[in-house]
């Protein structure tokens, strides 16, 4: 089946672009929220020279984060999820695959974005993981492009 042609970012110029990304593992295994997976995430998150991340959280089937291009606001999503995805399994050795693809919404008013951070901050309380978002241990927050979200 043909994939449909990406919409281009219609938002203002000076309008930051902001997305709101999800990537799962094949068949939903539970293999992220581990250690060494979570310091290869993060390692990638704070090294990507091309898209900055507001914040993400790792789930055991799955990661929800915010991202923004650092350089080209036509940058496309999935170059950050190919990256992610081929630097995780290099890293870890990983024995799992990750489906095709990535699930992702461009945001479209800071008020969106601030709903989608309280929602990766809050989805491992929704879960059952924890009863406090700060008790779970793979939730990443970046200060330097988190200056437009709300402080913890």
């Amino acid at each position: 089946m043909a994939r449909p042609p990406r919409i281009p970012v219609w938002l203002q110029w000076d309008q930051r672009v902001i997305y709101f990304v999800t990537l799962c593992v094949r068949h939903r295994k539970h293999v992220l929220a581990e250690p060494n997976i979570f310091a290869a995430i993060k390692r990638f998150c704070c090294h990507n020279s091309n898209w900055n991340t507001t914040a993400a959280v790792i789930m055991p089937d799955h990661i929800h984060a915010i991202i923004s291009p650092k350089i080209d606001r036509n940058q496309r999503v999935t170059q950050f999820s190919a990256g992610l995805k081929r630097f995780v399994g290099c890293e870890t050795a990983a024995l799992w695959q990750w489906p095709h693809g990535v699930f992702d919404r461009l945001l479209r008013r800071e008020e969106s974005a601030e709903s989608k951070w309280i929602y990766i901050r809050e989805n491992s309380v929704r879960a059952g993981f924890v009863t406090r978002w700060e008790d779970w241990p793979y939730f990443i927050e970046f200060d330097e492009s988190a200056a437009n979200l709300p402080a913890a």
